[in-house]
This record gives C-alpha cells, sequence and structure tokens, in this order.
C-alpha cells in the first residue's frame, strides 16, 4: 500500500504564497533594459558643483574638530610632563577612538596650546578642554538630525564626562 502524503496548512500556504508571487512576476521584468539610442543629456552646472554637505556632516566634522583639538592639548600636557603620561593615557586613547568612528575629512588645522607653567597648571587647563569638549558633543547630540549620530555624539560626551570624573579624582 503506498504511503500517504499528508499537506499540512504551512506547507499548502506556503505553496499558495509561492504561487502567487512566481505569477506576479513577468519575464519581461528580469530581462536587463535595452540601450535606447537617444540623445545624452549635458552635465548641467549643477552637476559638476559639489553639493552643500548636510547639517549632520557639518556637525560631525565639527566635533571630530573638537576631539583633534583636546588630543593635541593632551599630547602637549603628555610631551611637556612625562610624570602625567600614565593619568593622561586613557583620555589619549579615547580621543583616538573617537577620531576614528568620525572618520572626519576635516582639514582645519589645530594650534597647539601655550606651554604650562607647571604640571598642576597643565591639567587645570585639561579640565577646562575637556569640559568643553563635553559641552559640544553634548550639545551636538541635541542638534543632531539622525539618531544615529545623536547617540554616537551622547555616548562620546559620556565618555569624556567620565573621565573628566576620573582625571578630578586622580588630582
Amino acid at each position: 500500500m503506498p504511503a500517504r502524503v499528508s499537506t499540512t496548512r504551512r506547507g499548502a500556504l506556503g505553496g499558495a504564497l509561492g504561487l502567487v508571487v512566481l505569477t506576479a512576476c513577468d519575464v519581461d521584468d528580469l530581462r536587463p533594459p535595452e540601450d535606447q539610442a537617444g540623445p545624452t543629456p549635458s552635465p548641467s552646472l549643477s552637476d559638476t558643483v559639489a553639493p552643500e554637505p548636510d547639517a549632520d556632516t557639518v556637525l560631525a566634522e565639527d566635533a571630530a574638530h573638537a576631539i583633534a583639538a583636546a588630543a593635541v592639548a593632551v599630547s602637549a600636557v603628555r610631551r611637556d610632563f612625562p610624570r602625567l603620561r600614565p593619568r593622561l593615557q586613557p583620555l589619549a586613547r579615547m580621543h583616538r577612538a573617537h577620531l576614528e568612528v568620525l572618520e572626519s575629512s576635516d582639514e582645519r588645522s589645530v594650534p597647539s596650546p601655550a606651554p604650562a607653567a607647571s604640571p598642576a597648571d597643565a591639567v587645570a587647563r585639561l579640565r577646562t578642554v575637556e569640559t568643553t569638549l563635553q559641552q559640544t558633543l553634548a550639545t551636538g547630540a541635541v542638534e543632531a538630525q539622525s539618531g544615529g549620530l545623536a547617540r554616537l555624539l551622547a555616548s562620546m560626551s559620556a565618555s569624556v564626562s567620565q573621565h573628566l570624573v576620573a582625571l578630578e579624582a586622580a588630582t
């Protein structure tokens, strides 16, 4: 006696759905479009001029520039006061990571800060630089139109804030 094949509801529904999808296709839709011999449009002025960057691109570039300025300040203090290097290593690492994530093509130069008179003065200046950076990133998170950029800048702001707490606790 032959084995009886039973069809489940899911199998029947899947088969029906597949049949509907296949019948909705037209063979002409699967063929590549044929080249039409027609006039080729010439580039207009609007095609040759680079479009203005959107607000989030400008915001990301500004954030990257602010982070680069803070990184330069940290590097200068680490260079001028070698005994502060271990304490400032986490700040330097954080700034590098943030710049890698932003992948900025910003070509603005970042001036080196004036040398500090003492390690305490250098750390105080760094606190000011990092606090300003944290506020810049927090403001950028609020102004961002993209949710992803807003979350990224907020996360960076929180990271700077945590490093500020650690910097103040170490002094």
